[in-house]
């Protein structure tokens, strides 16, 4: 493998691994946006139906895919 092309396999290896933290970071703020909404959301119907909703932590969101935005609520006794 001669000189230049180990440069270039660098250069490529650096640019994925920019890119793959831009998209992480983008999906982790829409997670925290959606999570806002969501909490601001219970705590109007709280005060009405006394429902809770069960949240991802960030930890084990970064184990899921973006599809895995699945909210479980159900009713307080």
């Amino acid at each position: 493998m001669s000189r230049e092309s180990r440069i270039e396999k660098s250069d490529r290896a650096r640019s994925r691994r920019k890119t793959v933290r831009e998209i992480r970071k983008k999906l982790l703020k829409r997670l925290y946006a959606h999570n806002k909404h969501l909490r601001e959301k219970t705590k109007k119907k709280q005060k009405k139906t006394g429902s809770l909703i069960l949240f991802y932590s960030r930890s084990s969101f970064l184990k899921l895919s973006p599809k895995a935005f699945c909210f479980s609520s159900f009713q307080t006794q």
